[in-house]
């Protein structure tokens, strides 16, 4: 399964420069308005995971992680999202635990060092 790495990289952006390429999009770019499917999936310790899923009927899957305390319906991840489903893939963005709005069950909550989720 081939991984791709910043499928968006300049291709609204003009600049080239990583400063202005992180601050336009903050500060300019609306909020894409994507309608998923919300996902509960369960976890091996009993716990669970809050996903989006972004059906398009294809046959590729992109899988979105946010970056540190954000979610899935981060401005950012909706603009990576919104991207991919132009390309023609289906995505499945998911949330950190307790990231996605709610605290988990277990308690083991979030960790940006933990990756068997």
């Amino acid at each position: 399964m081939p991984i791709i790495e910043n499928p968006v990289r300049g291709s609204d952006l003009p600049w080239g420069n990583g400063h202005l390429d992180t601050i336009y999009p903050v500060l300019f770019r609306g909020k894409p308005k994507l309608r998923p499917e919300s996902l509960r999936l369960p976890t091996m310790d009993g716990d669970e995971l809050d996903a989006d899923w972004h059906r398009g009927g294809a046959r590729r899957l992109c899988v979105i992680s946010h970056g540190l305390e954000g979610n899935s319906r981060r401005t950012y991840v909706l603009g990576m999202t919104k991207a991919m489903l132009r390309r023609g893939w289906d995505v499945l963005t998911w949330n950190f635990r307790s990231c996605g709005g709610r605290v988990n069950r277990a308690a083991r909550t979030y960790h940006s060092g933990v990756t068997d989720d």
